[in-house]
């Protein structure tokens, strides 16, 4: 009884551990989530991206969900104690494959998720903005892949970064390790909306979270799987092929048909 009451204790501590590194919390259909072990500039450590993956798939899903950091450094990338090789199985196997799993969890995810980025985002935290489906930032922002510098290529970074950014400007900051700013990151499609300054962002983000927790959620989630899958195919024919009947779906969606009528009852009472 006792190794079994200690042991239960040990788990409460784990998860009391893990929940600092990432905080949690849903209301109203939108789900807040905030890397915070700001001492460590909220490195991707095993737990932190474990604790992530599961904040994300945490059920029921939330209509919306939005990722930040608690100080303005968004995240440094991994940890890098993590990475040094010191036995026959080093810790960045299961690091790495940790992190594509939750990079896959984000893309996969039946609701969308913003990143707000407010200060520097480098490497494997490049690689957790880029995977989102929308990233915010404020002015003071900056994107960076600085692995070369340690003699890192940031090469899993770059499987998402080089999926919203020309392959140039991508190489250019791999190779050089120089990042790019949020102007820019916004200028080329990486920055969804940019701000002045965080208060400008905080009010934004409410008003377009609130906004999609308003839609047809079953519409959003099959919306965004469609989008995707349409996108990762390698000519318009196929894209087309794929999204047509997704389209035709949403068209046939109860939510749908009862908008196009309520559209069509106003356009009446206001002619008449």
């Amino acid at each position: 009884m006792c190794t079994k009451v200690a042991a239960q204790y040990l788990q409460v501590l784990m998860r009391r551990q893990l929940s600092t590194l990432v905080q949690s919390s849903t209301s109203k259909g939108v789900r807040s989530l905030v890397l915070d072990n700001p001492s460590k500039l909220n490195c991707l450590s095993l737990e932190c991206i474990e604790r992530l993956n599961e904040a994300v798939r945490e059920q029921p899903a939330p209509r919306v969900a939005t990722l930040q950091s608690s100080s303005r450094v968004f995240s440094a990338g991994h940890d890098l104690a993590q990475m040094q090789v010191t036995d026959s199985h080093p810790q960045y196997n299961t690091v790495l494959s940790a992190c594509t799993d939750l990079m896959n969890t984000i893309r996969e995810a039946p609701y969308p998720i913003i990143a707000l980025v407010r200060g520097p985002a480098l490497a494997a935290g490049l690689q957790l903005v880029a995977a989102c489906d929308m990233v915010f930032a404020t002015k003071n922002a900056s994107f960076g892949l600085p692995g070369i510098k340690l003699g890192i290529f940031c090469t899993t970074p770059a499987v998402e970064v080089g999926r919203v950014l020309p392959a140039g400007v991508v190489l250019d900051m791999l190779c050089t390790g120089e990042p790019i700013h949020a102007s820019r990151a916004w200028q080329l499609g990486l920055v969804s909306r940019l701000f002045s300054n965080p208060e400008e962002m905080e009010t934004a983000v409410a008003h377009v979270t609130h906004t999609i927790a308003a839609m047809s959620a079953p519409n959003i989630t099959t919306g965004k799987k469609a989008f995707y899958q349409q996108m990762a195919l390698g000519t318009h024919r196929a894209a087309y092929e794929a999204a047509s009947p997704s389209m035709k779906k949403h068209i046939k969606h109860p939510h749908s048909q009862k908008a196009i009528k309520e559209f069509f009852d106003r356009r009446r009472n206001r002619d008449n």
